[in-house]
């Protein structure tokens, strides 16, 4: 396939790229990460352009070609770097980002670069396969993501084109110091094009692969968690349960409940309004989450009332995690409300050998919460046979 071709096959895959993506984020204006891919996939439509232009043998200014095709083709790692940093929760730089393609611009401006083909892909490449690096770096810090299959991928396309960029940066070393022949150039530069091409069909294949991953993950979130404090719903309550009951009941382990639930809660609703109330539970669910272990789970059990299930622990450790809770409730402040201080009441209960059944055991905390509740609030109970016993 001759470079033409290879032109013309990398300026489809930008068109795709920029039609799909702008058709997409028609309907996700939310996920900024888009236009950083959609500013790729035109800066390959403006590199691929330029290919046709040079392949055709048509004159053209030396600021657009080459020039401007360079700053293209570099434009087009700096967007997808930036788009990474979005999507991993890492703000994008502007003025870093303009800089670097402002003095990528004026690097192909210097006598060096404006000596030779050779010369600017050598100014070139060291800054495209710098932008690679840095993309892999942050791809690799997000091994727990649930969207590490789609980063492996990217990091995988990464990993090519910097494979293939250096070494055409290795043969033109070589070729400057004549230890490989000048009838080589040619198969340089169609590899370079066929580079292009890989980088580009396997960096929007992983974009492509992002968004749906994002979109189903999204959309089981909104299934199966709580829209205010973004805590899990009820929807899978029953069925967690009951599977940490049976494995329990396999290891020989316990499995505690925590009920808690946020003392005259109507009072704050009724005094300060729904708008406090709101900002008081997504509060109270924010300081008790940096309570848990990460096998914990937190639900929203009903309006301001939220249960815990604590996973491979006993009652005495139970205590414990809702003691220090309860403290930090009490102990935390409301940034947009400092004159609100707020306490919870807790319940606890734990499995034993003769209960199998989670809805007994949530019943069983949920009266050890009660009972605090009567007895004054801003405590912790805990159910024990039929007794309910304060910590």
């Amino acid at each position: 396939m001759d470079v033409m071709t290879l032109s013309y096959v990398n300026l489809l895959i930008g068109l795709a790229g920029v039609i799909l993506l702008s058709l997409i984020y028609k309907h996700a204006q939310s996920e900024r990460h888009l236009l950083f891919w959609l500013s790729a996939s035109f800066a390959l439509c403006v590199t691929s352009i330029c290919g046709v232009v040079i392949s055709s043998g048509v004159e053209a200014p030396y600021w657009l070609i080459p020039a401007g095709a360079n700053l293209a083709t570099i434009s087009i790692s700096a967007f997808i770097l930036s788009a990474i940093y979005v999507v991993t929760k890492r703000r994008v730089k502007y003025h870093w980002l303009f800089g670097v393609l402002a003095l990528a611009y004026a690097l192909n401006h210097t006598d060096f670069a404006q000596v030779s083909t050779v010369n600017r892909i050598l100014v070139n490449f060291p800054l495209i396969i710098v932008l690679n690096l840095l993309a892999i770096k942050q791809l690799l810090a997000q091994t727990k993501s649930e969207l590490s299959g789609v980063y492996r991928a990217l990091i995988f396309a990464f990993v090519v084109n910097i494979i293939q960029l250096g070494t055409r940066f290795t043969l033109l070393i070589l070729l400057q110091f004549d230890l490989v022949s000048p009838s080589q150039t040619t198969l340089i530069h169609s590899l370079g094009y066929y580079g292009l091409t890989t980088y580009a069909f396997l960096t929007l294949g992983s974009c492509l692969c992002l968004v749906y991953k994002k979109n189903s993950i999204e959309m089981r979130d909104n299934m199966e968690r709580d829209p205010l404090t973004g805590v899990f719903n009820r929807h899978n309550l029953p069925l967690k349960l009951q599977n940490e009951l049976q494995r329990a009941s396999r290891s020989k382990q316990h499995v505690s409940i925590v009920m808690l639930d946020i003392d005259h809660f109507k009072k704050v609703n009724d005094s300060l309004g729904h708008v406090a109330g709101d900002l008081a539970l997504c509060h109270v669910a924010e300081v008790v989450q940096k309570q848990l272990r990460t096998y914990d789970a937190m639900f929203r059990y009903g309006g301001e009332e939220f249960l815990i299930c604590l996973p491979d622990t006993p009652l005495s450790s139970a205590l414990n995690i809702a003691n220090r809770i309860r403290k930090h409730i009490e102990q935390s402040e409301l940034s947009a409300l400092p004159e609100l201080k707020l306490t919870i009441s807790v319940g606890v209960a734990t499995s034993s050998t003769d209960i199998s059944d989670w809805q007994l055991l949530v019943q069983h905390a949920d009266q050890a919460l009660y009972q605090a509740k009567r007895q004054g609030r801003n405590q912790v109970l805990h159910y024990d046979g039929a007794a309910i016993i304060s910590l």
